[in-house]
């Protein structure tokens, strides 16, 4: 290919695997491809409007894959991501349940703590009245 002309039928079979190795991300050039180009030079290739029609088709097509691989990889990351967050957020309300439960549990030990107060105190109250009183007269 030293004159960058191609022979017709090599041209289209040359252009699928061409576009079709790099949109794969390969460089044809760098592997055996398996065509002979320049086996017969006795035509110049042109694009025809059917030759740039199939390699519109082959473009679109491989566009059309890498972008539902891209959207299908993007839509499990998604699923991962949500499955992910819903552990913290029931470890919250769990912790959160908990804290209720607690604040409950010191309000009931801060009444029994002021009750027991109460009737300690009720209790003492007429021992230390009557021992007031005896040293007020």
């Amino acid at each position: 290919m030293t004159s960058g002309v191609i022979p017709a039928k090599a041209g289209i079979q040359y252009y699928r695997v061409f576009l079709d190795s790099r949109l794969r991300g390969n460089d044809m050039f760098t592997q055996d491809s398996g065509l002979n180009i320049e086996t017969n030079t006795s035509r110049e290739f042109k694009i025809t409007p059917f030759i740039k029609r199939e390699i519109i088709k082959i473009a679109d097509k491989r566009i059309k894959e890498t972008h539902l691989k891209a959207l299908n990889e993007l839509k499990n990351l998604v699923k991962t991501l949500a499955k992910a967050q819903k552990r913290p957020e029931e470890e919250i309300r769990k912790l959160d349940i908990g804290i209720n439960n607690l604040r409950g549990d010191v309000g009931g030990l801060a009444r029994s703590f002021g009750y027991e107060f109460d009737n300690g105190a009720f209790r003492s109250f007429h021992t230390e009245l009557a021992r007031s009183a005896k040293f007020q007269h």
